[in-house]
């Protein structure tokens, strides 16, 4: 684990720790402890296998195959999790969207202004949000070409356990 980590600096990352801003060295090892769960556990020999359905057996079962600590395999397998829901949430708010020209405007109704929302990904260890949601009215989504808002918040925060 600690070669992988050490390689993805070497092929990642620049400069000299030491002297760079706490932030920005807090970001480099982030991205490395990352790589190690890409390098160790291929997303491309995980969909290979056929996972058991229980999490506690999956997590046993990655890392058996991968050779890794059971922090590890749960890590990716969590991070695999979130992705999939990633893509789950997409897939169902580009359908919304597409839709969106059927609905009345009273439909729109709890819609009234957008919001923007953030969301720290608990498998990463950064401090500032891995995404921003945006919860976009009917007059912005039709009208506006480009919504411009600061990284620096406030927003309010997402929890996993929310849609």
């Amino acid at each position: 684990m600690d070669f992988l980590h050490e390689l993805c600096h070497i092929l990642r990352h620049s400069g000299d720790q030491r002297i760079m801003p706490e932030q920005y060295t807090r970001a480099q090892e982030a991205e490395a402890d990352n790589f190690v769960l890409y390098a160790a556990m291929p997303i491309s020999m995980i969909s290979q296998l056929r996972l058991p359905v229980r999490k506690n057996d999956a997590i046993h079962f990655l890392a058996s195959i991968f050779k890794v600590p059971l922090y590890l395999a749960k890590r990716r397998l969590e991070q695999i999790q979130h992705r999939l829901c990633q893509g789950k949430l997409l897939t169902e708010t580009v359908a919304q969207v597409e839709d969106s020209d059927h609905f009345s405007k009273s439909d729109h109704d709890d819609m009234r202004e957008t919001k923007i929302y953030a969301y720290y990904d608990p498998a990463d260890d950064l401090i500032a949000p891995s995404q921003f949601i945006v919860h976009v009215d009917h007059e912005t989504l039709h009208y506006q070409e480009e919504l411009i808002f600061s990284t620096d918040g406030p927003f309010e925060v997402v929890e996993d356990s929310q849609p």
